[in-house]
Parts: structure tokens; sequence; C-alpha cells
């Protein structure tokens, strides 16, 4: 395929609209999606192909990652009790990436003046945000804190050149700490 076709006669305005309209109806579709996977488990149509979950389902069928397809249930039940932040999805105003930050902390009470931030805001923004909400409800936080400590992992290849490959998961605040004795243990 050459350059000069893949490159339409669009203006990069016109691009722009048409990426940003497509991605709201994305969106839209996406929370069709969820609303469809959320009846299918509620009414345990994997149960018939032999799964365990919705979740293998989702992945032997539709080619969804495990925890991928266990995020996606967890939303899409999560979007049951939270109708604006259904209906903000459903129109295409709001991103998967806004709802799954959303669900994890929204409540029927507090929702409206997430969405109010989220609407306009970057995912990394809603992200960040409910993070930050989360951790200030202990209860929360402690669940949070807990399944970072138990993913945390270590591990290193040898290469036959003499070279190696360490590859780390910690929380960030670990990371941080471990990066910053790699600078200076590099440094020397």
């Amino acid at each position: 395929m050459q350059v000069t076709q893949l490159i339409t006669r669009r203006s990069l305005d016109q691009l722009e609209e048409d990426i940003i309209s497509l991605s709201s109806h994305i969106n839209a579709t996406e929370y069709e999606f969820l609303v469809l996977v959320r009846e299918f488990d509620l009414r345990q149509g994997w149960r018939a192909y032999h799964f365990n979950s919705c979740a293998e389902w989702l992945n032997m069928k539709c080619g969804i990652s495990p925890g991928t397809a266990r995020e996606k249930i967890r939303v899409a039940n999560a979007l049951f009790d939270l109708t604006a932040t259904s209906l903000a999805f459903q129109k295409g105003d709001l991103s998967y990436s806004k709802a799954r930050s959303l669900t994890r902390i929204a409540t029927p009470k507090t929702e409206e003046a997430l969405l109010e931030y989220a609407i306009p805001a970057t995912a990394l923004q809603v992200e960040d945000h409910c993070r930050e909400l989360r951790n200030v409800q202990r209860d929360n936080s402690t669940v949070d804190a807990n399944r970072l400590h138990q993913q945390r992992y270590l591990s290193r290849s040898l290469h036959g050149d003499g070279s190696m490959t360490i590859s780390v998961e910690l929380p960030r605040e670990s990371g941080e700490l471990v990066m910053k004795a790699l600078e200076l243990a590099l440094k020397e």
C-alpha cells in the first residue's frame, strides 16, 4: 500500500471532527455492549458453554483478556445503580476509561458531582481524581493497598551477551524509591 492511499483529502479540522464524532459513537456502543454483557452474566448465558464465569466466556468468544473481561463485568454491574453515569456513557459523553474510574467510587448520591468533574476532564485526570478520593476512604484504600502489595513482583533474565533484563511491578511509591536507587547506582 502506498502512503498516498493512506492520506485522505479531508482537512485536519474535518479529520479531528470525524475522530471525535466516531469516538462518541464508540463510547455509546461500548455502553450498549456492557448492558448486554451484564444481562448475559445475570442470566448466566455462559453456563451453556461450560465456562466457569462470564469473564471466561468473554475471553474465548470475544477475545477479551480475562482481567479486562472481569473489569468490564464489574463496570457493567456498577452502572446499573448509577443512572446519571449510565446516561452520560450511553450518550457518548463519557468514555469507558472515565466510566471505569467513576464506578470505583461513585454512589447514586455522589455521581452528579463526579460527572461534572469527569466529562470535561481527561481520562487520566479522572483516574487520578478517583484514586485520590478512593484513598480518602479507608476501607477502599486498604483494599487497593493490599491488592498492589499482593501483585508486586520482580523478575530478571540473564542474557548470553552479559546483559540483564529486570522487570518489576510495585506500588508507585516503592517504584519511585527503586528508580532513585537505580539512578544513584548508575552514577557511580
